[in-house]
């Protein structure tokens, strides 16, 4: 899938340059990190020189090398294609339960002797999924009993008149959504990827003119209040 992936983005790059370019044409690669596919000639890795592609499977998690100390833990979507979402967490290194009452150079000393004072620690900040349907979330994952702040999730089609097409594509309709939404008013779910058939204008209006919309949905369309 990681040179599928390539190869979407590197025909993508090229037609956005008129598609009138060649593989020979690409600016001088950077340097490629060592942990890369190894599939990329030095041509393309010029046209490639914005990322290096990695498969994921569910369960793995990922570090982020640009932001320290963050880590992205890949789960499954439901989709009519592999896809796949990333719950983004925070690592930290807080003191163990028994140490936080200490005075300072207790704790001090301890770390001179050697001891392990410290637990390691991983704090869910937000999720994002692919394309899905909203069983993914209506799961009730791990992460999301838990209470994460913020899911960024899909709602391709609004209205039911379309529930057709959204169960034989696969991607998420408002009224399986907005279950889950009203399930877990702590957590704020922003909500994006709406079908074309729908101008952002049309997206806003449904929303705001629903009787009782749910306090916690951000709707992520140009002109919206909510």
């Amino acid at each position: 899938m990681s040179k599928v992936f390539d190869e979407f983005i590197l025909a993508n790059t090229m037609l956005n340059l008129g598609g009138l370019v060649h593989q020979n044409d690409a600016p001088p690669p950077r340097a490629i990190p060592d942990d890369s596919n190894g599939d990329n000639k030095p041509q393309r890795n010029g046209w490639l020189n914005t990322h290096v592609t990695h498969g994921v499977r569910h369960g793995d998690v990922v570090p982020l090398r640009r932001i320290k100390n963050f880590t992205a833990t890949v789960f499954d979507c439901d989709h009519t294609v592999p896809c796949v979402g990333y719950v983004f967490s925070i690592s930290s290194r807080p003191l163990k339960q028994q140490y936080r009452s200490l005075p300072g150079h207790e704790i001090k000393a301890l770390r001179l002797s050697g001891a392990e004072i410290t637990t390691e620690q991983s704090t869910p900040i937000f999720a994002f999924l692919g394309d899905t349907t909203a069983a993914t979330l209506a799961a009730d994952p791990e992460w999301l009993r838990n209470g994460i702040p913020v899911v960024i999730t899909e709602c391709s089609f609004l209205y039911e008149e379309h529930r057709v097409q959204a169960d034989r594509t696969k991607h998420t309709i408002w009224s399986d959504l907005e279950k889950v939404i009203r399930k877990w008013p702590a957590t704020t779910f922003v909500i994006t990827h709406f079908s074309l058939r729908y101008s952002d204008e049309e997206v806003n209006r449904f929303f705001t003119e629903m009787d009782d919309p749910p306090g916690n949905i951000v709707v992520w369309a140009d002109g919206g209040d909510i």
